[in-house]
């Protein structure tokens, strides 16, 4: 499963709403043929993502670097906006963060409160909620 062509033809093996993916957005951004919003929509549309692991890279496979959810190459409130616009409403999951020279393990907490931080401030300013 290294290419969107063949995860669009893993969900087309079975018309179930249970043969689905956990949507690795950063993953996904990284293969050759990803077009990330419009994979989104085709994806998100067909009820066909489990769980979205909302995150940002910066490059493909194979060189590609793990970024700050703001600093990558997918403008990130886009990709809100898309999995909404296309009917996603389950969970976004901030998943991975970068590496910083921090004591212990202060640097993944640190980097999942930015991350986290951000996606509320995107989910408000696309819903005008607070």
């Amino acid at each position: 499963l290294v290419s969107v062509k063949n995860l669009k033809r893993l969900i087309e093996l079975d018309p179930s709403p249970c043969n689905c993916i956990a949507f690795c957005q950063g993953t996904i951004s990284t293969m050759a043929d990803s077009e990330i919003l419009e994979d989104i929509r085709y994806f998100a549309e067909r009820d066909r993502i489990g769980v979205v692991h909302f995150r940002n890279v910066r490059g493909r496979f194979p060189r590609w670097q793990e970024v700050f959810i703001d600093e990558g190459d997918t403008n990130m409130l886009e990709a809100m906006r898309t999995y909404r616009g296309s009917g996603y409403g389950g969970t976004l999951i901030p998943d991975h963060t970068p590496y910083m020279d921090l004591p212990g393990e202060l640097w993944w907490e640190v980097g999942m409160a930015y991350a986290l931080g951000y996606m509320q401030s995107a989910r408000q300013a696309l819903t005008g909620e607070t």
